[in-house]
């Protein structure tokens, strides 16, 4: 009896060991899937040829079974720190176990000091195997998940930041597009053949100067130039000497400053015949054209004479008539001898709201002594010369005319 006892604990040992092997190994544990585990969790017996031998391999065969994939999960009760529960109601003396409810079917067969032993490793393994299952499965769910939401966010980021970029590229290009488009075309409201004698910009004065170009015409033109004013010369073809004789003069007034015509020999609109006005214009058209590349579309009537009929025709060359509302009289021997008789008509001029002034070049008394007073009264005034272009608002592009075809 003692032998077999020792047989069957050394057989119950080794088979006990085994589910242990095939966990550390791997899979090998889902064959073990031939054995039916009972309802309380915990293999049962049944009648063998052999006798006890036979009923302890079944219960540790049916234990690891309890671990496969497709057996009922043990409870977290289940696994405990506790004494095992043994299989039959026979116990090893002093042994603290609480005795379990036997199979319906069958009655239970153990060798005693076998049992309890077989059924405490039997419940071991089964625990650990269970814990270890669970924990892998969890942590394998919680990466995947985590590297799942991971790169789901990236790639949502990354998206987005393109989409930015492209539409800020987008909006960049059409925006300068749009501006470089925007120039606006010049337009001349100035009108042709008609005589103007104020200007229509308010707060702008026009200093204008007859009968040039002449000997102290640049000395003007130095003393507006240094206050930052801007004049008017309407010039001679032949006068006080002949414009091909001061290409010089000429050019400066174009660049700086503004030209325009007065006729070729400063002839007299109110006694010469149409015919001698036509001449007198493209005599001197002519001579603009060979000085300065083009020739000027503001006219400046000699002695401030008009007819119906000088009118038509300077309409027909595209002039605008200028003549004034602010005359000093420079060129009379009063004026001449005491030009502070000339300043006294320019301020009366201005406070009655004159802005169209007319003086001469031609004369030292007004380039060097009447000039440098109108600059002063202007400046305390607040006020400074600007062209006549400018006074009537109309843009450069339209001071001149291109040369006529051969």
């Amino acid at each position: 009896m003692l032998f077999t006892s020792l047989v069957v604990y050394a057989l119950a040992a080794t088979a006990a060991a085994k589910p242990i092997r095939h966990h550390k190994r791997g899979k090998k544990h889902h064959k073990c899937s031939s054995v039916i585990p009972s309802q309380s969790g915990v293999g049962t017996t049944g009648p063998s040829s052999t006798g006890g031998v036979s009923s302890s391999v079944v219960i540790i065969t049916s234990t690891s079974a309890a671990v496969s994939p497709t057996s009922t999960p043990i409870s977290s009760s289940s696994v405990s720190d506790g004494p095992a529960t043994p299989i039959s109601s026979a116990t090893t003396p002093g042994s603290t176990s609480a005795p379990a409810t036997p199979s319906s079917s069958t009655p239970s067969s153990t060798t005693p000091g076998s049992s309890s032993l077989v059924s405490t490793l039997s419940t071991s393994v089964v625990s650990s195997t269970s814990v270890a299952s669970t924990t892998s499965v969890a942590s394998t769910s919680s990466i995947a998940s985590t590297s799942s939401i991971a790169s789901t966010t990236s790639i949502a980021s990354t998206t987005s930041i393109a989409s930015t970029t492209s539409i800020a590229s987008t909006s960049s290009i059409v925006s300068t597009t749009s501006s470089s488009s925007a120039k606006p075309v010049p337009t001349s409201n100035v009108p042709l053949g008609t005589v103007i004698t104020k200007c229509s910009v308010p707060g702008t004065v026009a200093l204008t100067f007859d009968d040039g170009p002449g000997q102290y015409t640049e000395h003007v033109m130095d003393l507006l130039e240094a206050a930052d004013m801007r004049a008017t010369f309407f010039m001679n073809g032949q006068n006080f000497g002949s414009i091909y004789d001061r290409p010089e003069t000429v050019r400066r007034g174009f660049n700086n400053h503004q030209l325009g015509s007065h006729t070729w020999e400063h002839i007299d609109l109110s006694v010469k015949s149409d015919a001698e006005l036509r001449t007198s214009l493209n005599k001197l058209e002519d001579a603009f054209v060979s000085i300065v590349g083009s020739w000027p579309n503001y006219f400046r009537p000699p002695y401030l004479a008009t007819t119906t009929t000088s009118l038509a025709t300077l309409k027909e060359f595209g002039y605008k008539v200028l003549n004034v509302d602010i005359d000093t009289n420079d060129w009379q021997e009063s004026h001449v001898a005491n030009p502070q008789l000339s300043l006294d008509a320019f301020k009366t001029g201005l406070d009655a709201g004159g802005s169209l002034v007319l003086e001469h070049d031609v004369h030292a008394s007004t380039a060097n002594l009447l000039v440098p007073l109108l600059i002063s009264e202007l400046q305390s005034r607040g006020l400074k010369s600007v062209t006549a272009g400018e006074c009537l608002g109309e843009d450069r592009s339209f001071w001149y005319s291109a040369p006529r075809a051969a």
